[in-house]
């Protein structure tokens, strides 16, 4: 807090005493500045400015926002997020979102919740970009009041059939690869084509994938050259693969899974490496969380003390959601965030789980059934800055800035640097406000454009996030 006192002067109104105080929790800096009336009047607001970048820059600690609500957020819980058109779609049960009725799928534009069209009769639990359209699978048989069965197609103005579709079951995960829509879960047939769990779509028709697996899949991604599922199978192809199988377009194999012991709910690549997360735990520290690098299996130290169900990959670092109290030996409560050594806490985390994440303009997004987050009301829904609670400690001295402050232009140099590593600016919230590769060991970044505060100059090469801080003043 800042408090601006004016003393009369005891030799009369031509010069002023100025008491400048700041309180912070641990620190009380207290600034006695002798200046004249006339120099304060025509600079005031600039010297209180540079007195409040100083006194930020000087503190031990930076709090920035944590977790925030999505205006009134949901009546119920959801599941899932993609990005399309610059908005961020939400699938899952709920009826509302932010006042608006949407029929368990909203779209967010960053400020207010819209519906993108009438909705469906049931939930939807996944999304999957396909050919410059937005692809939603579900339990549903109808969308937007058309018989539209389980999975749908959206060009930003309306849903369309995907084929006959899918007649029964549900569709839990879907994404791209060699050209074609990979569908999983749990179903029989596609477009009239005797399937097993999962199936293919072209544009036009469906079609199997090999004989398919013997139950539930759950999670598809794609890791060198390959597609790779999760869930619930023992069998893929014929071959034994216990909850991962991978396909290279012709056939099915497994992928060194004898040891797993449970469902594998989600799949991603971070740093070059494929992370699995579900409700198995094998070996002494595989719980819940594994990565896989093409040949072998590695924990991410002790993993969770319960299941994983969802990832997303958001300022370099990879963040986990799902059920667990602790990861490794942090208290996270449902969520955490891991950069490829250690894991880290996400503020105070969820009072429920976590079921889907995302990254958007910026920020994390979570949804799940959690109705509080930090200890604050969010409804089912919420958003995370990811520059949250900097220590001094955590700032890296080897990445340089010159001037600082800045008014129009800024170097930033830094012996780390290596072509092709991301440069990015956060302010004070955690929003992202510049972003650029890397092409030399210095970058000259124009800031004349960024309104006068503190910001993060934070540096991110594949092993590394190095952090700094910037001043503007114009």
């Amino acid at each position: 807090m800042l408090a601006l006192l004016r003393y009369p002067h005891p030799y009369g109104d031509s010069a002023n005493f100025l008491h400048f105080t700041f309180e912070q929790t641990e620190k009380d800096y207290n600034i006695a500045i002798l200046l004249r009336w006339n120099l304060i009047y025509k600079n005031m607001k600039k010297i209180v400015l540079v007195l409040v970048i100083h006194f930020l820059l000087d503190a031990s600690t930076v709090n920035a926002q944590g977790w925030t609500g999505c205006g009134t957020g949901f009546d119920v819980q959801s599941f899932a997020f993609a990005e399309y058109n610059s908005e961020l779609y939400v699938g899952g049960f709920m009826n509302m979102a932010g006042g608006v009725t949407v029929n368990s799928i909203a779209k967010w534009n960053g400020v207010t919740w819209s519906a993108p069209g009438t909705g469906v009769d049931a939930s939807v639990g996944c999304f999957a970009i396909y050919n410059g359209e937005l692809y939603a699978g579900g339990n549903f048989s109808t969308m937007d009041g058309d018989s539209i069965s389980r999975i749908a197609r959206w060009n930003g103005t309306s849903w369309s059939a995907v084929g006959t579709g899918i007649p029964s079951g549900s569709v839990v995960a879907m994404t791209e690869y060699n050209g074609e829509l990979y569908v999983g879960g749990a179903f029989s047939m596609a477009g009239g084509v005797p399937v097993s769990y999962i199936a293919r779509w072209n544009g036009t028709s469906w079609s199997s994938v090999g004989t398919g697996t013997d139950y539930d899949v759950e999670a598809l991604a794609v890791y060198n050259g390959e597609l790779y599922a999760g869930g619930y199978f023992s069998i893929a192809g014929g071959v034994n693969a216990n909850y991962v199988a991978r396909w290279n377009g012709t056939s099915w194999s497994d992928c060194g899974t004898s040891n797993f012991n449970g469902d594998v709910y989600e799949l991603i690549v971070y740093n070059g490496q494929l992370y699995a997360g579900g409700d198995f735990d094998f070996g002494a520290d595989h719980n819940y969380i594994a990565s896989w690098n093409g040949t072998t299996w590695s924990p991410c130290l002790n993993g969770m003390d319960s299941h994983v169900n969802a990832f997303a990959v958001h300022n370099g670092e990879l963040y986990v959601g799902g059920a667990f109290y602790t990861a490794d030996t942090v208290v996270a409560n449902s969520i955490a965030r891991w950069n490829g050594t250690s894991w880290a806490a996400c503020g105070a985390g969820m009072n429920n789980q976590v079921y889907g994440l995302a990254s958007y303009n910026g920020l994390l997004y979570a949804t799940g059934s959690f109705t509080q987050a930090d200890g604050i009301v969010v409804n089912y829904i919420a958003k995370y800055s990811g520059v949250t609670g900097i220590n001094e400690s955590g700032l890296d001295n080897s990445l340089s800035i010159f001037p600082n402050p800045a008014n129009e232009e800024v170097k930033v140099q830094s012996s780390m640097f290596k072509v092709g590593d991301e440069l990015r600016i956060f302010d004070m919230m955690g929003k992202e406000v510049f972003q650029s590769s890397v092409i030399s060991h210095q970058s000259l970044i124009t800031v004349s454009k960024l309104e006068n505060g503190i910001y993060f100059v934070q540096l991110q090469s594949e092993n590394n996030t190095t952090t700094q801080k910037l001043s503007v003043l114009h």
